[in-house]
């Protein structure tokens, strides 16, 4: 047995002996199961979903029995930088996966499931990070042409467009001009791709130093969406790339946080998450992943991020919830009835 097994399995009687209320209670296997039992009639299609929720959170079980506990989350410092991921193996499987946009590279994400938001009217995504590249937007807009998108990045350079050729029609020469990352943003806005909003994602409303020496406009989640008339809305995707502000952004009392705070109601409902993960700090990413998964998201892809970081202290996480999972599964398993019409239909 490695070293690394042997450890995570000492946690997991660490975390069953010191169990307490609060999180604790929250990452009980059956409080956030019950929020993926979301089918209860007798059809095959409810049995299949049932039969595989059932298997995910057998996967899932080892992890929660870790991160329930304090004790046993502080724990993980113990491991080798290398491996503090190592614990956040995918649980669940999406058949309907892919790669948005589809191409090799950073930038792109792993979405579930990217055509059953077709069907959901008010589609909403959130992108927030951006580094001057729509490439996710603009490949997510073309195949859901409904859903609104709005970019945030407060820290694109604000040098003007100096010859004007930094156009919607004539990218591949922005990286030729001063501050082309806010123009790339700007084009892709003027295009109908995406809102490009230049505030941040933080713990509280203010200004954040980012860089050293250099502050950025901040809002928590809540208040960015009142501020663009999007309270009550459910986000269906939030992409988070902010370079390791992610933990300050996310684990706190006003977002994912709040789990932990209002009796598992979550004050924003997030249907998908992409995030990718950035050090090598293990109690940061335990008490995130805490966080998100008292919140009834599961990781359904993890992807190293070898293009920095050393090839192991960035690692890209895709989540899904139960609701937009079970919208996914009803594309790729179509009930009794459906089937019955269709075969109909070939006579």
């Amino acid at each position: 047995m490695s070293m690394r097994r042997a450890l995570i399995l000492l946690l997991q009687c660490v975390a069953i002996a010191s169990a307490q209320h609060g999180l604790s209670h929250l990452l009980h296997r059956k409080n956030v199961e019950s929020r993926w039992r979301l089918c209860r009639d007798n059809t095959p299609r409810c049995a299949a979903w049932n039969a595989k929720v059932g298997r995910s959170f057998e996967d899932l079980r080892p992890q929660l029995d870790v991160l329930a506990s304090e004790t046993a989350r502080n724990g993980l410092a113990a491991l080798d930088k290398r491996e503090a991921y190592d614990l956040y193996l995918p649980t669940w499987s999406c058949e309907s996966r892919e790669r948005v946009p589809r191409r090799p590279g950073d930038g792109p994400k792993w979405m579930c499931g990217l055509d059953a938001l077709r069907p959901v009217r008010d589609c909403l995504v959130y992108s927030v990070g951006s580094n001057g590249d729509a490439s996710f937007e603009r490949a997510l807009k073309a195949r859901q042409p409904h859903c609104e998108i709005f970019t945030f990045d407060p820290t694109l350079p604000s040098r003007p467009n100096a010859s004007g050729r930094c156009t919607a029609a004539r990218l591949e020469l922005c990286p030729t001009e001063p501050g082309w990352k806010l123009q790339a943003m700007r084009a892709a806005a003027a295009e109908g791709v995406t809102t490009l909003v230049e505030t941040g994602l933080g713990s509280r409303d203010g200004r954040l130093e980012i860089f050293p020496g250099n502050f950025f406009p901040v809002m928590t989640l809540p208040s960015l969406m009142k501020s663009l008339g999007h309270e009550n809305r459910t986000i269906n995707v939030l992409k988070i790339d902010i370079e390791g502000g992610e933990y300050e952004a996310l684990v706190h009392e006003t977002l994912f946080g709040g789990c932990k705070h209002r009796n598992g109601a979550m004050p924003v409902e997030v249907e998908q998450l992409q995030l990718e993960l950035h050090g090598i700090d293990a109690r940061p990413v335990a008490r995130l992943f805490a966080a998100v998964y008292a919140c009834g998201l599961q990781v359904f892809n993890s992807e190293p991020n070898h293009w920095g970081c050393d090839g192991y202290g960035c690692v890209e996480f895709s989540f899904v919830g139960p609701t937009h999972a079970f919208r996914a599964f009803r594309m790729t398993h179509p009930s009794g009835s459906t089937h019955a019409r269709k075969r109909a239909r070939r006579r």
